[in-house]
């Protein structure tokens, strides 16, 4: 299909494919780390997220009458 869109040769063709998939195993490498930091961060938020929700939210302040809420 390649060879008559673009007028190649068998030997072109051949390139071609390799181009293009060579191409696209380039660009899905660079974007892995991207994603493996995307998923770190998505991990590392639910886990803040838990920790923050197991705090009460106001607290008493020893010695007095007063409350320190916290907040996120």
């Amino acid at each position: 299909m390649l060879k008559e869109i673009f007028a190649l040769s068998n030997q072109g063709e051949k390139d071609l494919k390799k181009g293009i998939l060579a191409s696209a195993a380039a660009n899905i490498s660079l974007l892995f780390p991207a994603g493996l930091l995307l998923l770190s961060i998505r991990d590392l938020m639910m886990y803040i997220e838990k920790q923050a929700f197991n705090k009460p939210f106001c607290e008493p302040v020893p010695g007095k009458k007063s409350y320190f809420c916290h907040t996120l």
